[in-house]
């Protein structure tokens, strides 16, 4: 099955487009031209992250300077993650990419900038569609200046879901299955700055996969991680 990056029309995104616009997209109350209304915005500033940078262990042992929106402990930031990953709202995931972006100013990134994100699961495609990284990241490149989004990590399939297994069983279950396409793009082969994107970070391993394979594949350019949220301090692994 191919990707479908934005999805097709149909009776149901007609229906909420035409007949439920105005609605917000996390509480279905009234929202205004962002798509979420100010009270669900308030009670995402309010979990928002007083430092938005720390660094996570890439799996070479290199620590990568990343950043993320949200702590992903509060209910409404748990809700958005959720609709994220099952519907296609185009003005929610370009809000979504505007809160990102500005996490990451924290991270202080200068000159050209190449978004990847880590992919979505093969199953995950074939429930819903679409690959919601790659979707942010695609938003993040149009919103930054001097940037480019680039399709360039593919998964291979691995045994198992990620979410039932422990840190350690994470890690060993993705270890080797991030592989990197073919360069298509001309920034891509010349890319100053990587900043992988994905909407959640839990254990971290995923993204650590995904740093040590881009770090291999671009050895002289500097590499962040962006996030739309990231778990609890008890329960990932960097450090501040």
């Amino acid at each position: 099955m191919s990707e479908r990056n934005f999805p097709s029309f149909s009776i149901g995104k007609f229906i909420r487009d035409k007949l439920l616009s105005g609605k917000c997209a996390i509480c279905r109350e009234r929202a205004d031209a962002e798509n979420v209304c100010p009270a669900c915005d308030a009670a995402l500033d309010v979990a928002e992250r007083s430092i938005p940078v720390f660094t996570v262990t890439g799996r070479d042992g290199k620590l990568i300077k990343c950043a993320a929106a949200f702590t992903y402990e509060y209910d409404i930031v748990k809700k958005l993650v959720s609709i994220l990953k099952k519907k296609y709202d185009k003005k929610l995931f370009m809000y979504s990419a505007r809160r990102m972006l500005k996490a990451q100013a924290s991270l202080g990134v200068k000159g050209k900038i190449m978004y990847v994100n880590v992919p979505r699961s093969s199953q995950g495609l074939r429930t819903h569609g679409f690959d919601q990284g790659r979707l942010l990241a695609e938003c993040l490149s149009k919103m930054s200046d001097n940037a480019v989004y680039a399709n360039i990590v593919a998964r291979r399939p691995f045994s198992g879901e990620q979410k039932k297994l422990s840190a350690s069983e994470r890690a060993e279950n993705i270890r080797g299955k991030f592989r990197i396409k073919a360069i298509r793009t001309k920034l891509a082969g010349s890319a100053e700055n990587i900043i992988i994107v994905d909407d959640v970070l839990t254990t971290g391993s995923s993204a650590s996969e995904a740093f040590a394979v881009i770090a291999a594949a671009f050895p002289h350019a500097k590499i962040y991680g962006l996030f739309l949220s990231c778990t609890p301090r008890s329960v990932i692994r960097y450090h501040e």
